[in-house]
């Protein structure tokens, strides 16, 4: 029995429906109900659509199953969880933008602050990006892809950023130990031109992280 004939079956039984009752309502045999229950076809996208909507649910749910308690639970504690960091987060960036303002005109070196909002900025925004896609998954049973090409694609956007961020820690300590006006004003350069384009580019990267993150198997409904 195919997985999409098990949750048709079940939500069917659910409903206290028989096979003849289900194929008059979305006008197909009483035989090619039985076929998709017992996995000897599968139902094309538009009959799916139309068993759905008679067995009150949606595709998804026939195709993937439904979440148990704990699955939900379990999704609801990560996003409250993502929340909570980004609100650190952005406790952290507004204190960096504080640092620097009352740097400007003394002998503190600004240059150690300019640099590191660029690595938090971009953690700030790709933990954004990933958080829109994990409520969209939760509210809107949105699901990452699958595949090989996928996991490829991740784990390289994941090194990509693990660079960035190694790149922008070692700047960090070598501008640690020297203060002179054109280190300053190279770091102020420098984040002119990257602060403005870091939001984008790294929600989208959060949101692509999120996507080809490892793959979703089917299960059958519990």
């Amino acid at each position: 029995m195919s997985i999409v004939g098990k949750n048709i079956q079940i939500l069917r039984m659910k409903k206290r429906m028989s096979q003849n009752d289900l194929a008059k309502k979305i006008s197909v045999s009483f035989q090619d109900i039985s076929d998709y229950e017992s996995g000897k076809s599968e139902p094309d996208i538009d009959t799916l659509v139309k068993i759905a909507d008679i067995l009150e649910t949606d595709a998804n749910t026939l195709i993937y199953g439904i979440p148990d308690e704990t699955s939900i639970r379990t999704k609801r504690r990560q996003i409250l969880l993502l929340l909570i960091v980004l609100l650190f987060l952005g406790v952290i960036l507004s204190r960096l933008s504080y640092g620097f303002q009352i740097s400007r005109g003394t002998r503190l070196n600004a240059a150690p602050l300019l640099f590191l909002h660029p690595l938090i900025l971009p953690c700030y925004f790709t933990l954004t990006g990933w958080t829109v896609m994990q409520a969209a998954g939760y509210f809107l049973h949105a699901r990452p892809l699958s595949g090989r090409f996928c996991r490829i694609v991740h784990i390289l956007l994941c090194n990509l950023m693990g660079i960035y961020c190694i790149l922008v820690l070692l700047a960090d300590i070598i501008l640690l130990g020297f203060y002179t006006p054109w280190v300053n004003a190279a770091a102020g350069i420098f984040a002119a031109a990257v602060l403005p384009n870091i939001p984008l580019i790294f929600f989208i990267l959060g949101i692509a992280l999120w996507i080809t993150k490892s793959s979703f198997r089917s299960s059958p409904l519990p």
